[in-house]
């Protein structure tokens, strides 16, 4: 479950059997009732954590058990929400998608994996030109016995391969 900054939007995820989804809902202080924002946000798979932006109007949902991450942005014109990007995959059997965060602007998602010893986040910016997802992916391991930033390849957009070093 995630709140808005304002606490006039909610997002609640469940699941049930083999389908999972995400309800989010909006305070009507006119009717002082939450309304719905449309229809819920379906996965065939398991729901994990979600998150919103301050607004409420970003919502980030991850998966451990599918290993990705999906952002979606309500679409007031649609009345819909409309995935940002593509889904963000991690590597298979790491848990990737045990907890998501998004910033305040829901621009930049923080997304983790978690092991009995170690974790790993990856941080992934909107970029608006062109409308990309773009992995910053510097990874950030720690450890029972010690903390170290370690640098990785990553992706941008769909074809650019980049590397990052810890500064």
């Amino acid at each position: 479950m995630s709140l808005s900054n304002d606490g006039m939007v909610v997002a609640v995820s469940a699941s049930s059997g083999k389908s999972a989804y995400v309800r989010i809902f909006k305070w009507k202080e006119t009717e002082t009732e939450w309304m719905q924002l449309r229809d819920a946000i379906f996965r065939e798979e398991d729901m994990g954590p979600v998150s919103l932006s301050d607004d409420g109007m970003i919502v980030g949902i991850s998966s451990q058990y599918s290993m990705n991450a999906r952002v979606y942005k309500w679409k007031n014109a649609q009345s819909s929400w409309i995935q940002m990007g593509e889904d963000i995959d991690g590597k298979p059997g790491t848990l990737f998608g045990a907890s998501i965060s998004l910033s305040n602007d829901g621009t930049v998602a923080a997304i983790g994996r978690r092991a009995p010893d170690s974790g790993l986040v990856r941080i992934m910016k909107w970029e608006t030109c062109p409308p990309t997802i773009k992995s910053k992916k510097n990874k950030s391991k720690s450890t029972k016995k010690k903390k170290k930033a370690k640098g990785a390849s990553g992706k941008e957009g769909k074809t650019k391969k980049h590397s990052k070093s810890p500064e």
